[in-house]
């Protein structure tokens, strides 16, 4: 199954073009979109078919180096927000988004939020009850839910090594 809104290819002069994967995505946090990155970086040195899945044991082995870190918590926390935009006023939300949750947090703390703006979050726990408590719009020393963003590590690692590469 070829999903082509997903792809990546290397050109024969090794640029790289990508499509539609997470490092392109806006809500993609900035650690997430740098290990995709990395990984796309060992992948790309491939010439053959061979190479290739040499390259993507290589690029899964720094995955986990990368996971490892995050549970360590050798990440900041600045490289683990995720930004959307608002697309309507934080009590106009029928639906409790995480942009909702953040935008609202961000007012309770006397930040004006208006539709259009980006908000920034954390996710702290993304299982919680209390749906408050999901994400958090505080600065360092912030807790963040390590296992969702693990998740979305993973997530981002199989979207490029589960892809044959085209090529051009």
């Amino acid at each position: 199954s070829s999903d082509l809104s997903r792809y990546f290819g290397v050109f024969s002069d090794g640029t790289l073009k990508t499509r539609g994967l997470a490092h392109r995505r806006r809500d993609t946090p900035r650690y997430v979109k740098e290990v995709q990155e990395e990984m796309l970086a060992i992948l790309t040195q491939a010439r053959t078919v061979t190479e290739l899945h040499e390259k993507q044991r290589e690029a899964l082995l720094l995955l986990e180096e990368r996971i490892l870190a995050l549970k360590r918590g050798e990440v900041p926390i600045r490289r683990l927000i995720i930004e959307q935009v608002l697309s309507r006023a934080p009590e106009d939300y029928a639906v409790e988004t995480r942009a909702a949750l953040a935008a609202r947090q961000l007012r309770d703390a006397g930040i004006p939020i208006h539709p259009g703006e980006r908000v920034g979050y954390v996710i702290a726990d993304a299982k919680a009850k209390d749906k408050a408590r999901r994400i958090t719009v505080g600065g360092e020393g912030a807790l963040y839910d390590v296992e969702e963003y693990v998740r979305r590590l993973r997530a981002a690692g199989k979207e490029i090594c589960s892809l044959e590469p085209r090529r051009r």
